[in-house]
């Protein structure tokens, strides 16, 4: 087990009064507040309550809208200096990820006398941020509780470039989660927040680090849970409790000290991201089928085939095949892809009208944000994927196996 240490930082307001308690927490840092959310009509009707409890509370209310899947660097510029030229005290992102990811982004460039696309992820802050919160929308990436700050930029060039960046005072001040807040959403955005969740485990659960037992059941209980409630939820959108197991969920792999001690790999998020940017997909879409083709290709490699039959027993309920290990993991790839098909997700590129014009390209962005040069280095911390490698398993992820 790896050496850790535990930096709590977010307060989390959950359940179904959170949202009244908003003003209260908004007063401890200021009386001028930008929310900050996405451009879709179905927030419309949040952001006029929040806005008119905020007021009735002499909170003066500033907004900032139009988030994009994928957060656009450009409108974090604004942000900026939007926050800049109106003295704002505090943000409020409403909204899923994107939302979340471009505020923590804009509260780091408040202050800063550096252009924050530049910033190196963990390297000192010395200027303050802005106090940042957020009224969560959708369970997934659990960027409540994350030091992360995913944002895409798109060069006059044509080029676009989607980087992550860290520092745990990125972490948002508090986190209002109601789960209810989740009823209306689209099948599709929930199977994706799902899936999400589902990737961030098992970024932890394929690690090398030896001894990780309880971190490994914590894991595999979260993959059980969303397995079961997205299930739930498709088939009965408004229940709570369902939605309320989802959003916890999705919150664990982010925070809890149970599942830290070991080295996650972060292997098909890196492998996504540079396709996500060239084709503007959705992130947790592109998360499931390329996880299908990377366990068909991943697990062949002798050492790491025992961790992937675990998988295959312990999360997937597969029944062991105790004559050919190889039958009890694909089980378990082919019962994955199946989930994924229920819940109505695609589970090839060629699903998402992806070919393999840009795989090289693709593969070259996802070695030069881990570092490299070219098709030199390799990508995951455990896996490590050398350019040939990524390629192969782009093309596994083109059509069924």
């Amino acid at each position: 087990m790896k050496d850790f240490i535990i930096q709590p930082k977010t307060k989390v307001i959950f359940g179904k009064t959170a949202i009244d308690q908003t003003p209260n927490i908004i007063k401890e840092y200021g009386t001028k507040c930008l929310i900050h959310f996405d451009g879709g009509e179905f927030i419309k009707p949040l952001i006029s309550k929040i806005r008119k409890l905020l007021e009735e509370h002499d909170i003066e209310v500033h907004e900032l809208g139009g988030v994009e899947p994928n957060p656009r660097f450009s409108l974090v510029e604004e942000g900026i200096k939007y926050c800049r030229n109106h003295d704002i005290d505090v943000i409020l992102a409403v909204g899923g990820g994107s939302v979340m990811d471009s505020t923590k982004l804009i509260s780091l460039g408040v202050h800063a006398d550096y252009d924050v696309w530049d910033y190196k992820s963990f390297t000192p802050i010395n200027h303050k941020i802005l106090p940042h919160g957020t009224i969560s929308t959708l369970p997934g990436t659990g960027s409540e509780l994350s030091a992360a700050s995913m944002v895409l930029r798109e060069f006059e060039d044509g080029r676009r470039e989607k980087h992550q960046f860290n520092h745990p005072n990125l972490r948002f001040d508090f986190a209002i989660i109601n789960p209810e807040l989740a009823f209306t959403l689209p099948l599709k955005q929930t199977a994706a927040g799902s899936f999400d969740i589902i990737s961030h485990s098992m970024e932890g659960y394929f690690t090398e680090t030896k001894n990780t037992y309880l971190m490994d059941g914590y894991y595999e209980a979260i993959i059980k849970t969303v397995l079961t409630n997205a299930t739930i939820v498709r088939d009965d959108p408004q229940n709570y409790d369902a939605r309320a197991n989802l959003w916890i969920a999705s919150l664990m792999p982010m925070e809890h000290y149970l599942v830290l001690g070991t080295q996650p790999d972060w292997v098909v998020h890196n492998i996504e991201k540079p396709l996500t940017s060239i084709y503007n997909k959705t992130h947790g879409e592109m998360l499931g089928i390329l996880t299908l083709a990377w366990l068909r290709y991943e697990h062949k490699k002798e050492a790491r085939t025992p961790l992937f039959e675990k998988w295959a027993v312990q999360c997937m309920g597969v029944t062991p095949d105790y004559h050919n290990r190889y039958r009890t993991i694909n089980a378990g790839i082919d019962r994955l892809e199946q989930w994924l098909k229920s819940m109505g997700m695609p589970t090839t590129l060629k699903d998402v009208d992806i070919d393999n014009s840009q795989f090289e390209n693709a593969a070259e962005l996802a070695l030069k944000v881990a570092g490299f040069e070219g098709r030199n280095g390799t990508i995951g911390m455990n896996s490590k994927l050398t350019f040939d490698e990524i390629i192969a398993i782009y093309n596994i992820a083109l059509e069924e196996q």
